[in-house]
């Protein structure tokens, strides 16, 4: 497998209790979910690098058949986990069961990638009826942060360079778009004041309410934003759907 920085002592700083209901989380599964309905991406789907299975369980939830596999062992969601391959390197499936897939998702997966085109190469190789392939990454180097270091980031995305990787592993881009606007300059804000250099990198999670409901709120926000700001627009994130060429 391509080399990645990703590695189990993430999963707890990236994944605690309730990383559900946070606020990015929420509006980042909604945004995906109204893109892959509105671009027709092909299921079932194989979610490369799940995780927990936050967003698996959520496009499942939606009614979407999706299926996660994570190198991993977090702890998951019993709901979720008939749904999961955890352990599992995805290019070691048993060839029958790869040959079900028609899309992959990789949901903030390649920046933990070194060789991302190589990698994402290697999967349409493995999975030969996909036809689509759903992308986020972070956005902006220009945000880079020790956040990025922690998380064992190889780098953030412009949307010319997510372009440039796709085209480069043999995908036709159908839509690459930018995200989050507001954090965007929220996070330049900080850098320039000198404070983005040092963000937390344990992430703390409404658990219990009114934070619950306050998070819902940002979440909603943030929806609303994506619908009225133009995609073209600076964000700390990218959404891409490609199609193999």
């Amino acid at each position: 497998m391509s080399t990645t920085a990703y590695d189990a002592s993430h999963f707890q700083d990236n994944y605690p209790p309730g990383m559900r209901f946070f606020y990015w989380t929420r509006a980042r599964n909604r945004i995906l979910l109204k893109a892959l309905l509105r671009h027709r991406v092909p299921m079932p789907m194989l979610e490369v690098g799940c995780g927990t299975g936050i967003v698996t369980g959520y496009l499942r939830n939606a009614g979407l058949e999706v299926t996660g596999i994570e190198l991993g062992h977090p702890e998951v969601d019993p709901l979720v986990s008939p749904h999961l391959m955890l352990g599992q390197d995805a290019f070691s499936v048993d060839l029958t069961v790869r040959a079900r897939f028609q899309s992959i998702g990789l949901f903030d997966v390649i920046e933990h990638i070194e060789d991302a085109p190589g990698f994402m190469r290697r999967l349409l190789d493995a999975y030969p009826n996909v036809k689509q392939v759903a992308i986020t990454v972070p956005a902006g180097p220009e945000l880079w942060s020790n956040y990025d270091v922690h998380f064992g980031h190889f780098r953030r995305y412009t949307a010319a360079s997510l372009t440039e990787h796709m085209l480069a592993c043999g995908l036709k881009p159908i839509a690459v778009r930018e995200l989050f606007q507001g954090l965007y300059w929220a996070q330049r804000g900080a850098l320039a004041l000198g404070i983005g250099q040092n963000r937390r990198v344990r992430f703390d999670p409404p658990v219990e309410q009114p934070r619950r409901a306050i998070h819902a709120m940002l979440a909603a926000v943030l929806g609303i934003e994506h619908e009225l700001v133009p995609g073209k627009w600076r964000g700390s994130s990218l959404i891409a759907i490609g199609s193999r060429a």
